[in-house]
């Protein structure tokens, strides 16, 4: 049974109309870019195989009836209450579909809604980091926007997504989750600028390679809309404040020193995690299109340091998954997803999956720690309209998804003078987002040096220094995440 199947099952249970018919959308794992989209940066995402299905019935009332396969709890209201009901909160998961439901009323206001029963099944776990949200988001506005002719792009509906995790559930994300969601591309990350919505897939390959992207959910349960994600987010507004800037998209490396100087410490490491993470993201895609998909490893675990020791958003779970997978052959591992819990992934070669699995297994067993949760995933196709008619017009999600060098969807690379970190990307091609052809790519199986959250210098006794030492950056063969500087952990 798939998702498509049990939302129908549960639709059926729920009413005699006919279905109108099934919407799903995907989960995501974020290659590399974390914390980035709300700083208008950089982020590498890709839709993962599992889904989120709504399966959907037209009423001849004004009632919009939400339920789910896993949760007891469903809502009633009605269009003329909505308003009334996001504002009170509390609606638990349906504040999701219904947060859309509002969301896309207010943003399309030459739609035409009317009563719905909507059923919504799921594939993606929750708490894992792996966007569950944005899937149910997806899932619904898709549906919406066919049932209630509104006429909206995925880029559109990618909006309403995030205003209904910002607005109706209160969770303070940027658009990275929604835009994976809706743009998956089979086989592909979808690079994106988050101030500009520009976009272009960066084909990944990694079947192609040999490669697999294990993914290690901790069932350590996050939720964004706690408070260390906001604090998080506080302390990037106050970095960029004191640079009188709009985002910390329009810092680069060589700001660092200033940084250090005029910032308090903990600021100082929140800002310097997102300097060198959109730079990371930059020279992912870079080595993807040069390289392949075997150069990247090093990046993914300098990605991880930076949030454990700057951003300080990891917990013991996922710095031991990270561990043992590198112990255990693999190219480069990282948290994903918002932190405080979720998952981490692991980029190895196929035939290595067994026995990184069962060293993790161990590992957790060892230290007492839950069992964890261990599969790949496969980089997927995005929203879709699975079931039912196939609306014609811009506005549907019905169509095929964007194929490899698809038009970029929005502007430039950047605003305010333009994005100082990348310039290598720059001025080969005049732009990030300008796809480099499959023929022209050199592949090689050597990594190139990792570019650590210290790479950029800071100001202190005896000068400039890395707080990640060459000696201690992961080794070729047997690769090794650094060790963690002492600190308190994150609250």
């Amino acid at each position: 049974m798939t998702a498509v199947d049990d939302a129908r099952a549960l639709l059926a249970s729920l009413t005699d109309a006919p279905p109108a018919g099934v919407w799903s959308a995907p989960g995501r794992a974020n290659l590399i870019g974390e914390h980035t989209d709300y700083n208008e940066g950089f982020v590498l995402p890709f839709a993962i195989a599992q889904r989120t299905a709504a399966a959907v019935a037209l009423r001849d009332d004004d009632l919009i009836r939400v339920r789910s396969t896993f949760s007891s709890t469903g809502v009633d209201v009605s269009l003329a209450d909505l308003d009334a009901r996001i504002a009170a909160g509390g609606l638990d998961w349906a504040g999701y579909p219904l947060g859309v439901a509002w969301a896309l009323r207010a943003e399309a206001p030459d739609a035409t809604p009317r009563g719905l029963d909507i059923a919504v099944a799921s594939e993606v776990p929750v708490g894992a980091g792996l966007s569950s949200s944005a899937a149910i988001e997806g899932a619904v506005a898709s549906a919406l926007n066919d049932l209630w002719d509104a006429g909206r792009d995925k880029v559109a509906l990618a909006r309403v997504g995030r205003i209904a995790e910002n607005d109706a559930v209160g969770a303070p994300t940027g658009i990275m989750d929604q835009m994976a969601s809706m743009l998956g591309v089979a086989d592909a990350a979808t690079f994106l600028d988050c101030r500009t919505l520009a976009t272009r897939p960066v084909a990944l390959g990694f079947a192609e390679a040999g490669l697999q992207i294990l993914v290690i959910d901790t069932l350590v349960e996050h939720a964004h809309s706690s408070g260390g994600y906001r604090e998080r987010r506080a302390s990037c507004e106050k970095g960029a404040a004191a640079f009188d800037v709009a985002a910390l998209r329009d810092l680069g490396v060589d700001d660092l020193p200033r940084a250090a100087e005029i910032l308090d410490d903990v600021t100082f490491r929140r800002v310097r995690h997102i300097v060198t993470e959109n730079q990371r993201v930059l020279d992912t895609v870079a080595a993807l299109d040069a390289d392949g998909p075997r150069a990247i490893g090093d990046l993914l675990t300098a990605s991880h340091v930076s949030m454990r020791d700057d951003f300080e958003i990891s917990v013991p779970e996922l710095d031991l998954a990270v561990e043992t997978a590198l112990s255990s052959g693999a190219l480069g591992a990282r948290m994903t997803g918002g932190g405080f819990g979720g998952a981490a992934i692991a980029l190895l070669d196929s035939e290595l999956v067994p026995a990184a699995t069962e060293a993790v297994l161990a590992a957790f067993a060892a230290a007492g720690f839950r069992r964890p949760n261990i599969f790949t995933v496969t980089p997927s196709e995005g929203a879709r309209r699975d079931v039912g008619g196939r609306p014609t017009g811009p506005g549907s999600v019905s169509g095929a998804s964007p194929r490899l060098g698809r038009r970029v969807v929005g502007g430039g690379p950047g605003r305010r003078g333009g994005f100082r970190l990348g310039l290598h990307l720059l001025r080969r091609g005049g732009s990030p987002f300008r796809r480099v052809p499959p023929s022209t790519r050199r592949r090689s199986a050597a990594a190139p040096s990792a570019r650590g959250p210290a790479d950029a210098p800071r100001a202190g006794p005896g000068g400039p220094r890395s707080s990640v030492r060459p000696e201690l950056r992961p080794a070729p063969r047997r690769r090794a995440v650094p060790a963690r500087r002492p600190r308190a952990r994150p609250g």
